[in-house]
């Protein structure tokens, strides 16, 4: 899989914080990233909250640790979006943060975090939700996931 980020380090701003706590931050730009033929447009005004990793593993992995941040910022969005199968979208974060120099096994622990806890958001995101964010990026299409 070929990965490129247009800007591995995007600015971005603290917005407030998701239901549990954690920090989320919008995106002050836009990034696009290419993943093998797909190009992927991540717009402005995105929010993320980085790695969505539970507060007692912060000190382990932070959620915004700068070489991760990318593969969290995408695989956020293509999660959101329903862009690929959930599966796709777990391992393209896998292979995101091996593209960044990420070790195996740090990138192994990272992917597992979506891979058990991801089914749950995958599964109570409504329409309207997946939506709102495709429309933000200039997405119309209603297929889910719109690429296999």
């Amino acid at each position: 899989m070929n990965i490129h980020f247009s800007d591995r380090f995007p600015d971005f701003e603290l917005t407030g914080k998701t239901d549990d706590g954690r920090p989320t931050y919008r995106l002050n730009q836009c990034v696009i990233v290419s993943i093998d033929e797909h190009r992927i447009l991540i717009p402005q005004g995105f929010i993320t909250d980085g790695g969505s990793i539970p507060r007692w593993i912060w000190f382990l992995f932070n959620p915004m640790d700068p070489d991760c941040f990318p593969a969290y910022l995408i695989h956020d969005f293509i999660y959101r979006t329903e862009y690929f199968p959930r599966a796709k979208c777990d391992k393209i974060l896998f292979e995101a943060l091996r593209d960044l120099k990420n070790s195996w096994i740090k990138s192994n622990v990272i992917w597992f975090g979506p891979f058990i806890g991801g089914q749950k958001s995958w599964n109570t995101r409504t329409r309207n939700q997946v939506m709102a964010v495709r429309i933000l990026s200039g997405i119309y299409m209603e297929e889910r996931p719109l690429f296999l």
